[in-house]
């Protein structure tokens, strides 16, 4: 689980991404995700970025927002069931320990990022 100021180290340092262990979740916020990636003119755009770097290191990658994004290796899924009580102080924070636990049990890095067993998806 790569969060918060881990994540901006990172984008200080981006030779040190060879270095987080495959299979990692990133869980960026969009400000976060900029100083990864760089700037970008569309979602779009922003997708293809996230996807390249998932892919070259492996990674999956939780976008929070109010579209939270989940993109692993070409893979890219939507949640879009979010709203702006999300948007306080520590839910990220929540979030980084519900996947983390997940992945403790053992759970996949995408199951994990999904909470894949406490909710059903149509294409699972």
């Amino acid at each position: 689980m790569v969060d918060a100021d881990a994540l901006n180290i990172l984008s200080e340092h981006p030779e040190w991404l060879e270095l987080v262990p495959k299979n990692s979740i990133l869980t960026p916020h969009p400000r976060e995700l900029e100083r990864l990636i760089g700037t970008w003119k569309d979602d779009f755009e922003k997708i293809e970025k996230t996807r390249q770097l998932a892919q070259k290191y492996q990674f999956v990658i939780l976008i929070k927002g109010a579209y939270t994004l989940i993109i692993e290796g070409k893979n890219v899924y939507v949640n879009s069931s979010g709203n702006q009580a999300l948007a306080t102080g520590g839910s990220g924070d929540v979030l980084s320990g519900m996947i983390t636990s997940f992945r403790a049990q053992g759970y996949s890095a995408v199951d994990a990022a999904f909470f894949r067993r406490l909710f059903s998806r149509t294409n699972s």
